[in-house]
């Protein structure tokens, strides 16, 4: 390999190497509720009785099975840049395919799926999620 692809690649794996995960920290503040499916994008209310979500807990089991998952997150600066990923369950191909909007501080942030499951944190600070 000539010297400056030799470079190139080592200037690659350099700026990848600060992206990578630093550590794993299982949420176990995350709630949720079961609900029909979504005719409008407001959260349930506060009031109605949600169900805590422990690490590794599952949940569904059923065809067209929704709803509403909500947590907290507070980020330092040793942590971020940071990525909470969504395990669906489904790895591969299958014909089903879980899809989930993601919404952060009150606003959709990105649209998920079991392709689609990181969600991005580059600045530190605290985090609602729905």
């Amino acid at each position: 390999m000539n010297r400056y692809i030799h470079d190139k690649v080592a200037s690659f794996l350099s700026q990848l190497g600060g992206l990578k995960s630093k550590r794993a920290i299982p949420l176990d503040n995350f709630k949720y509720i079961s609900c029909d499916y979504k005719t409008t994008n407001l959260p349930p209310d506060e009031n109605q009785e949600w169900r805590e979500f422990l690490p590794y807990d599952v949940w569904g089991g059923k065809a067209d099975a929704h709803a509403w998952f909500k947590g907290k997150v507070a980020l330092t600066e040793n942590d971020t840049p940071a990525e909470l990923t969504i395990k669906t369950g489904f790895e591969g191909w299958t014909d089903s395919n879980p899809q989930f909007l993601i919404y952060v501080n009150g606003k959709i942030t990105q649209g998920g799926d079991r392709y689609h499951t990181p969600v991005r944190f580059n600045e530190p600070g605290e985090y609602e999620i729905w």
